[in-house]
């Protein structure tokens, strides 16, 4: 199986030029509920997550959103047109998601 990760650098996605927009139908990355605050490890992520205007996507857990992806270089950057939540990383860190 070809991890995400190892599919850009196949498509030398380590060109700073390289551009591409498109829709990619997946679950959102903000559908969990956020939970009590003791059950964080972490006080500032549930902070932020407590922060949003939208703090769980509707969509649910086991939903997908036709979520918008843009790439530039190395760089990946989602965004979901239903609650607004955006994620952005580096090659190989979000192959979680796809």
């Amino acid at each position: 199986m070809i991890k995400y990760s190892d599919q850009l650098l196949s498509e030398s996605r380590n060109n700073v030029n390289f551009q591409a927009d498109y829709i990619r139908k997946m679950p959102c990355p903000n559908r969990w509920k956020i939970g009590k605050r003791s059950e964080w490890a972490s006080q500032r992520r549930y902070e932020e997550k407590a922060r949003r205007k939208i703090v769980e996507c509707p969509s649910g857990e086991k939903g997908k959103v036709d979520m918008m992806v843009k790439e530039t270089g190395i760089w990946t950057k989602i965004c979901c047109p239903i609650c607004g939540y955006c994620e952005f990383w580096s090659i190989g860190d979000g192959d979680e998601l796809f």
